[in-house]
């Protein structure tokens, strides 16, 4: 396309040239022939005794003169529309076919012709690039993952909205900027730069403790064969890893509580096959701790599975008056036994 362009604009400015040397060719032949004919008649009629014939013959010479040139420059002029019609139709591809003129079609009305079509082909193309410009800034705002695109120095030539939240930058400060200058993170910079260098995909997970993030970032090559620079996708993970924190910790209270009930359960059950069953008081004491117990984990187990179906949206949340004295209660009974006990700690 850059090349029929240049024929083009090498063909317009050719054409302007003949027009604009017209004039003087024309003016240049016509005293170059008036010379001719004065030294002619200086030579031969010393006399002038027929200046009727002499300015007839002048006349004559000027009109023949003037009109072989025209014809030769506008024979010339409409070989090069032709030529600034076929280089256009090579950059558009589908453009028309050079209109059929007669042959008193004026040249100069040709060419504007011309470029009257080709400033209309470029205002829709023009069109056309914008709507798809606004059609992909629209799509990089809206995407959920952060992209970054760099040149082959480096350099930031977009980035989007999501990206912006991600590293906590400024939109507007960042394009013109190095990577390294807006990202001070090492693993993000040695990724990109890897990809850059190697021509290859990379990806990893970085964690960057000072904005509190978890990220997956994919770097890849623009250009299979030259260095055009990198794309960069980078996801959030973070409330990703949250939520795995979250569900390792509940996993491990949920351990707790069951622990504590179940050694307690073997505690006593222990006590009562040593002798316990003997006392009635003692063993009706350990009976009623065992069914507590017993109670603790099945409330437990009963939360855990309304938890299960809270999460997965079958169960509606129902508002219930406790009261607080009877809970607190219930808390102190099951380690008022553990009072006074002395826990040995090592080191």
């Amino acid at each position: 396309m850059i090349d029929g362009w240049d024929n083009w604009v090498n063909m317009l400015l050719k054409i302007s040239g003949l027009y604009c040397l017209r004039n003087v060719v024309i003016l240049v032949s016509v005293i170059l022939i008036l010379s001719a004919i004065l030294f002619f008649i200086a030579q031969y009629f010393p006399d002038l005794d027929n200046l009727f014939v002499l300015i007839f013959g002048i006349l004559l010479i000027f009109v023949i003169s003037s009109s072989a040139l025209n014809v030769l420059l506008v024979q010339q002029s409409k070989s090069s529309v032709k030529e600034v019609w076929s280089s256009i139709s090579g950059i558009f591809g589908s453009y028309p076919e050079y209109p059929v003129r007669t042959s008193e079609s004026n040249s100069i009305e040709e060419l504007t012709g011309v470029l009257d079509e080709f400033s209309l082909v470029m205002s829709e193309k023009i069109s056309s690039l914008s709507s798809e410009k606004n059609t992909l800034s629209a799509l990089l705002d809206t995407m959920g993952d952060g992209v970054i695109v760099t040149d082959d120095d480096s350099v930031i030539t977009l980035f989007n909205r999501t990206a912006q939240a991600i590293f906590n930058l400024e939109y507007s400060n960042c394009i013109g900027l190095r990577l390294a200058e807006v990202i001070r993170d090492f693993q993000i910079i040695q990724l990109h730069s890897n990809c850059s260098i190697y021509r290859e995909v990379r990806q990893a997970e970085i964690e960057i403790p000072e904005i509190r993030r978890y990220l997956s970032v994919t770097a890849t090559p623009l250009g299979a064969q030259s260095e055009e620079g990198v794309l960069m996708n980078i996801h959030d993970l973070t409330n990703i890893r949250l939520l795995e924190n979250t569900r390792k910790e509940f996993v491990s209270n949920v351990s707790h509580e069951l622990r504590s009930p179940l050694a307690s359960v073997k505690a006593l059950v222990g006590t009562l096959r040593g002798g316990a069953l003997q006392d009635s008081k003692v063993a009706s004491d350990f009976v009623e701790r065992i069914d507590r117990d017993v109670d603790r984990m099945t409330f437990l187990v009963a939360d855990l599975l309304e938890l299960s179906r809270l999460e997965s949206g079958r169960e509606e949340w129902v508002k219930e008056i406790l009261q607080i004295q009877t809970v607190i209660q219930e808390s102190i009974s099951i380690v008022i036994d553990q009072i006074g006990q002395d826990l040995p700690i090592q080191s």
